[in-house]
């Protein structure tokens, strides 16, 4: 499992959030199973190529950075890219702008 020290959360993952939305990260949290990181995905062109992708980079991001962000849109097909100044949790800590972005999608 991955896990967090509480006191971690909110510096890393929502730094730019409400005290509200903070609470809401360090409430919720649960360690991760590190499977994940440990087994390839595999994509198909009929499945995961086959989607319009866009993608939204996090600039204030601290889980991942802006140059792996763009290392991995470089080879997804993203058909648009959009710049949120926020954190990784951008969608609690920026709601109306990320809904501002889907929308255009």
């Amino acid at each position: 499992m991955l896990d967090i020290k509480p006191e971690n959360l909110s510096p890393i993952f929502i730094q730019d959030g409400s005290d509200a939305a903070k609470k809401l990260v360090v409430d919720n949290y649960r360690a991760e199973p590190a499977i994940p990181f440990t087994n390839p995905a595999v994509l198909s062109p009929a499945n995961f190529g086959s989607v319009p992708k866009y993608y939204i980079h996090t600039l204030l991001d601290h889980v991942v950075s802006l140059p792996l962000q763009k290392r991995m849109v470089k080879g997804a097909g993203i058909l648009k890219e959009y710049d949120i100044n926020s954190s990784h949790l951008s969608h609690l800590a920026m709601p109306a702008e990320v809904t501002r972005f889907t929308k255009k999608v």
